[in-house]
């Protein structure tokens, strides 16, 4: 699937509220890289790849001039995970933050009583 890049980020969030809860610990399994450097169906250009989200776990194919992303069968899942997994991590973390504010709060209310 060829997508411009500017849509990427949007679509990937959209098809994962579309997914409901992911959770924090979801396994997620490198998608191997099936080809070698592929041409960009644009312009021909040879296409530069990159770890999505900067991790290896999926290797896209990207025509900088074009604006281009080349998602290959397989590799969309996976990206699908990678965001809800990662959005899952945040939200717990502020979930410990609020917490942890909640608390200190409550330390320093009994001790300006005390």
């Amino acid at each position: 699937m060829l997508v411009e890049q500017k849509h990427l980020s949007g679509w990937i969030d959209a098809l994962v509220k579309l997914m409901g809860p992911i959770g924090e610990d979801t396994p997620i399994q490198v998608v191997p890289d099936a080809h070698g450097i592929a041409s960009c169906p644009d312009c021909g250009a040879a296409m530069e790849r990159f770890g999505y989200l900067e991790a290896r776990v999926v290797t896209l194919d990207r025509c900088r001039p074009c604006q281009l992303v080349w998602i290959d069968e397989g590799e969309l899942p996976t990206m699908v995970a990678m965001v809800g997994r990662s959005s899952a991590r945040a939200n717990a973390q502020l979930h410990e933050i609020e917490e942890l504010g909640r608390r200190l709060s409550a330390m320093f209310r009994s001790r300006v009583r005390g």
